[in-house]
């Protein structure tokens, strides 16, 4: 009796607090749909460019390039081509920019829908869902054009089919939901090649010499395709991605030399770099877990333990090596494999230091996203201001005649033309494609066949193009047969 009575009254209080995160959330978007916002950061731009080049022009191929850097195949930009036509096909269906929004929201909603299909008492999946909604990573994404809200979606899907393939009694269960984690792993991959990454989670399932040696091949395959998908379908230079960068020059030694140096600066960066609190607790939870799932899988000698620590390491070591460990868009999707890995353990003390630091990672994030929204509105706001001369420029750009791609530079700080790179078209009106090009390192056009025109502030004298354009803040100059 003292037991149901606990069980109620914890369910109610989970009830509570999931009423509470709801209704904030639905503030949130309340507050956006009353007082709508565009893309506002450059990836948020990237993102909505492309998705309206695939919808208007049908192409795939970077629009808002990074140092002139395109992909070796398909000319693809530094997101892949996957985002690109999904996103494109949601504004062929509805030309609105907020329909991104409302499907990254669905698919966030569905995500949190597949917790129940977990075979746990009703009061923990509950629980679940409460942590799900005070993670950091879909306050800070599912309200905003970042597509890596679309990541929850997989990283979830794929934890539970994990979850099922080593918990499944019967032989054939175990390799349906096998086959069926790889298949989402590379339909993961298609979008970040980071996904592919999880697939290491199938080696603990060999329970012969046999199988470890077909699990294991077929974990290096899935690896090896990362790097391939990397190398090809993704825009990458000296700078954004090094070590890809010198491998695919063929300079092995400054490839490592890049490795090693870049596994420093991530280690430095964890200590010394200013982090937002959130970041700092995750990393904190990160390392914690993986080294709790470790312990776990190999005194209890539980394979689902350590194929959630081997998923850890590799993903953590990955992004050591080659981009940054403060990079919470390739990290943050490990928590929903955490998440069902603590909540399939019966001890409830993880579950509940899981939820203490949530409460306080909720806090820190809902601040951010706050300020995010506030940022975003006020440049919606002051977009609407400038929308005269961002519309005679935009008409000046869509009247270009060219029969080839135009490629528009627009040097450091990007910032300062936001207001401009909102309304650039990303097609002529003859149906020509457009792209435009900025640089975040040097400042300089380093691809100068590439280059027709550059908008520039009105006092940057450091381009001697024709003027074909001026207003009080900035001008078009026509590079074309100038001497860069």
């Amino acid at each position: 009796m003292a037991r149901t009575q606990f069980s109620t009254v914890t369910l109610i209080l989970i009830f509570s607090a999931i009423f509470l995160i709801v209704f904030w959330y639905g503030t949130q978007i309340y507050n956006v749909f009353t007082h709508p916002f565009f893309a506002y950061n450059s990836d948020e731009m990237a993102y909505v460019h492309e998705a309206e080049s695939f919808a208007q022009n049908g192409t795939l191929h970077g629009v808002n390039l990074l140092r002139e850097a395109t992909a070796r195949v398909g000319d693809f930009g530094t997101h892949g081509f996957a985002y690109a036509i999904v996103n494109g096909t949601l504004l062929k269906i509805n030309p609105s920019q907020h329909t991104m929004l409302l499907f990254n929201g669905v698919l966030f909603i569905l995500s949190l829908i597949f917790l129940f299909f977990l075979p746990f008492s009703l009061r923990r999946r509950f629980l679940m869902c409460l942590c799900s909604l005070l993670f950091f990573y879909p306050v800070i994404f599912v309200i905003s054009y970042m597509q890596e809200a679309q990541e929850i979606f997989f990283a979830m899907l794929a934890s539970i089919l994990l979850f099922y393939a080593y918990s499944s009694q019967e032989k054939k269960k175990r390799m349906m939901y096998m086959i069926s984690f790889i298949g989402i792993i590379l339909l993961w991959g298609l979008f970040r090649a980071s996904g592919l990454l999880w697939i290491v989670g199938i080696i603990p399932l060999a329970k012969t010499k046999k199988q470890m040696l077909f699990f294991t091949l077929i974990a290096l395959g899935g690896l090896g395709l990362a790097g391939i998908f990397l190398g090809l379908f993704y825009a990458h230079d000296a700078v954004t991605a090094p070590p890809l960068y010198h491998f695919y020059q063929g300079d092995i030694g400054e490839f490592i030399n890049t490795l090693v140096g870049r596994f420093a600066r991530n280690i430095t960066a964890v200590f010394t770099a200013e982090k937002a609190p959130y970041v700092v607790l995750y990393l904190l939870f990160l390392f914690a877990s993986i080294c709790y799932f470790l312990v776990r899988g190999v005194l209890f000698k539980n394979r689902y333990s350590l194929a959630i620590a081997l998923i850890g390491v590799v993903l953590v070591g990955a992004v050591s090596f080659y981009y940054s460990l403060l990079e919470m868009r390739i990290l943050g999707p490990l928590f929903y494999l955490f998440l069902v890995g603590f909540f399939s353990i019966r001890f409830f003390l993880p579950q509940l230091v899981f939820v203490s630091i949530l409460i306080f990672s909720f806090t820190s994030a809902a601040h951010t996203l706050t300020v995010h929204i506030g940022n975003k509105q006020a440049f919606t706001d002051n977009y609407y201001t400038h929308k005269s001369t961002v519309d005679s420029l935009a008409t000046i750009l869509k009247n270009f005649s060219d029969t080839k791609i135009i490629t528009v530079y627009i040097p450091e700080p990007v910032y300062t033309y936001h207001y401009y790179l909102y309304g650039l078209p990303v097609r002529t009106e003859k149906g020509f494609p457009m792209r435009y090009s900025f640089s975040y390192a040097t400042d300089m056009i380093t691809r100068h066949d590439v280059i027709d025109y550059v908008i520039t502030t009105i006092d940057d004298n450091r381009y001697k193009g024709k003027n074909i354009y001026q207003d009080e803040t900035i001008k078009l100059l026509e590079m074309r047969g100038t001497n860069l």
